[in-house]
């Protein structure tokens, strides 16, 4: 088993949104060779926010750093409110 130390969370707008992303990134599972694996988190009545999470390892963190800049780059991500 690979070692998963590394997670990266990124708020995303809304549910179409991730939805979108998760699509276009696909199914990644350690099992089958991938260097990350990515999971989702929805919205909920304790929490209202829509999560990309990532878990990788050293040699995926290149891959999952390219996809949350790309997230960024498009303005995908959620903006956070700024703090007074």
């Amino acid at each position: 088993m690979k070692n998963q130390n590394i997670k990266i969370e990124v708020e995303l707008k809304d549910s179409s949104t991730l939805f979108a992303l998760l699509k276009i990134i696909g199914f990644r599972d350690w099992t089958q060779g991938d260097e990350f694996s990515r999971e989702h988190h929805l919205a909920n009545k304790k929490d209202d926010r829509y999560l990309l999470i990532f878990n990788s390892s050293l040699a995926g963190l290149e891959d999952v750093a390219r996809i949350v800049t790309g997230i960024d780059d498009l303005g995908l991500a959620k903006q956070s409110e700024p703090e007074d």
